[in-house]
């Protein structure tokens, strides 16, 4: 093998295996020593991929993002999560809109600086909302909203 040795060429590299060791290692090997442009890990020890994330390797924690989520699920039963961001500061929420919900608009199920209607689907058709936007019953919407914002949301859409 040619030392230095010359990139790969490859764009990108996922490191999966069942080993937080083996998957940082060949992460930082294919980001320092083969210039491979985009890297990210999956590491099951949450304090191990924060560590990794500081010093530059983009990491997937599974455990902590299932863990996030299922309290999510559990202490707001009513808000669909359908994903968490970071460390779970961020969620994804579907919402049906119930029939008391009819009539209202976007701008009254949205928290100024703590949620956001990015998305309604109405009749399986989607589209982005205006805050004028009236609802319908069986509306789905999907709302970014931060964890600390939900018990509100939650109110909100609690017939």
């Amino acid at each position: 093998m040619p030392w230095p040795p010359r990139p790969t060429g490859a764009d990108a590299l996922a490191a999966t295996t069942d080993s937080d060791n083996v998957n940082i290692v060949v992460a930082v090997t294919a980001k320092a020593t083969f210039k491979v442009p985009h890297v990210v890990a999956r590491i099951y020890d949450p304090q191990a991929a924060e560590i990794y994330r500081r010093e530059g390797i983009p990491t997937v924690t599974a455990t902590l993002l299932a863990a996030n989520t299922m309290k999510a699920m559990i202490a707001h039963p009513q808000l669909g999560i359908l994903a968490t961001f970071g460390s779970g500061e961020v969620k994804l929420l579907q919402v049906e809109a119930s029939k008391t919900m009819a009539g209202r608009t976007v701008r009254d199920v949205t928290l100024p600086g703590e949620s956001l209607v990015g998305a309604l689907v109405r009749r399986g058709q989607a589209m982005i909302p205006t805050a004028d936007a009236r609802l319908e019953e069986g509306d789905l919407l999907h709302i970014v909203a931060a964890a600390a914002a939900l018990p509100r949301l939650e109110k909100l859409f609690t017939p």
